[in-house]
């Protein structure tokens, strides 16, 4: 009787191991009839139907390909006790401990080798709302990507220079956050800065930059003077923690304007639970970067990098080994250029700064600039002096065009020619 059980577990969980392997087939596209039945609906809207399915494919491919090897590998080993305990009983007496301690191996290893992608270096199939973008080695794609993305006026920031904090900036199709880290700024940095501006400027902050919270532990996310708007970076990085959980498909880079200990941040990323989903940096700035489809696969979807530290044999590595820049004070809109500000000119990747530096942050002068025509121009240029964009960050994201730029660029990137 035990024998028949066995067997049947053997015959049953091969048999769900290959109704698991062959789930995607089976299912085919769900979304077929939805998007067939509205052809209207937007391309976003389209592409964020199909990454829900995959991503709801893909985990319970990964459940049912886990349970159907343990029940295989427990019928197999029920099967292989039993023959010992037929033919050989003073053996299975003798080391019936170790033959536990296999077959529970055994099972643990079968698991381990059917689990999820990450486990098999598998390419996933969506990779931030694109089927094809997976095919893309990390330093091939272009991402939208905010500038002084903190500063936001959700946030309360003064003089911000984005609108919706930074889970929304994400939701909104932003894959790259320029974050600025510091210690709080002390009062003696607070008259300095006071000190530099004119004099109508200083009397209308002054007020804001005193008051009894003029020291706080820890580290920040502000720009130039914390008490002018501050995000504590432990809560944000929980934030965007948050938001990776839930879009399981989606690939995100941080750039750290950094101010502070590398040893400080790098413990805050610990205390956040974030360093599972971080991506170690090739050591060689010309090695090759991962597909998206892999950093997916393997849940390692959050870049970080820093403007000016870099910790060799880590996730936190300098901006500038890696990639070099346009210029960031640029006065007028006509005035945009791919000349090397920073950076290694053969760098595999290059950060587009594309903003209109002014006096405060202007919504009109981001109306301007991130339209397609103005973006298209910056980045042609770019691409004619034989460099392709990777980050394009602008001020007001959600004003303009920027997000649909850029996904046009990463396809026209996916099919060259079409």
């Amino acid at each position: 009787m035990l024998a028949d059980h066995a067997a049947a577990a053997v015959a049953g969980g091969g048999a769900a191991l290959g109704l698991a392997l062959l789930l995607p087939t089976l299912v085919g596209d769900p979304t077929a009839a939805v998007v067939g039945a509205n052809p209207t609906l937007p391309p976003r809207v389209r592409e964020l139907l199909h990454d829900l399915q995959s991503s709801l494919i893909s985990r319970v491919q990964a459940m049912s390909t886990e349970l159907a090897v343990a029940v295989l590998l427990a019928g197999a080993a029920a099967v292989a006790a039993g023959l010992l305990a037929r033919y050989r009983p003073r053996l299975l007496a003798r080391r019936r401990v170790a033959a536990l301690m296999a077959a529970a191996a055994v099972l643990i290893g079968g698991s381990w080798l059917a689990a999820p992608a990450r486990f098999r270096g598998v390419e996933a199939t969506n990779c931030n709302g694109s089927r094809d973008l997976c095919a893309l080695r990390y330093d091939q794609a272009a991402y939208a990507a905010s500038h002084n993305a903190m500063s936001s006026s959700a946030t309360d920031f003064v003089g911000a220079t984005q609108d919706p904090d930074l889970v929304g900036q994400l939701d909104t199709g932003v894959r790259a956050l320029l974050l600025d880290v510091h210690h709080w700024t002390t009062p003696t940095q607070v008259e300095t800065f006071l000190a530099g501006l004119r004099p109508q400027e200083r009397e209308a902050l002054a007020p804001l930059a005193r008051g009894a919270q003029s020291a706080r532990p820890g580290l920040w996310l502000c720009h130039s003077v914390c008490q002018f708007g501050s995000v504590n970076l432990d809560v944000a990085l929980r934030s965007v923690g948050d938001w990776l959980e839930r879009n399981p498909s989606e690939v995100v880079t941080l750039v750290l304007q950094d101010s502070v200990p590398p040893e400080e941040v790098i413990a805050a990323f610990h205390r956040s639970g974030l360093t599972r989903h971080l991506v170690t940096p090739p050591a060689d700035p010309h090695g090759r970067w991962p597909t998206l489809g892999h950093l997916v696969a393997t849940d390692r979807r959050l870049v970080v990098f820093a403007e000016n530290a870099d910790v060799a044999g880590t996730w936190y590595r300098r901006l500038f080994r890696y990639a070099d820049d346009t210029p960031f004070d640029v006065p007028s809109a006509n005035e945009f250029t791919c000349r090397v500000r920073r950076g290694p000119s053969e760098a595999s990747m290059l950060v587009v700064n594309h903003w209109v530096e002014g006096d405060d942050p202007s919504r009109t002068s981001a109306d301007a600039v991130n339209r397609t025509p103005s973006l298209l121009a910056h980045v042609r240029s770019c691409e004619q002096a034989g460099r392709r964009p990777t980050f394009i960050a602008a001020d007001f994201t959600t004003i303009g065009d920027l997000v649909p730029t850029v996904a046009a660029l990463n396809a026209a990137r996916v099919h060259p020619g079409h």
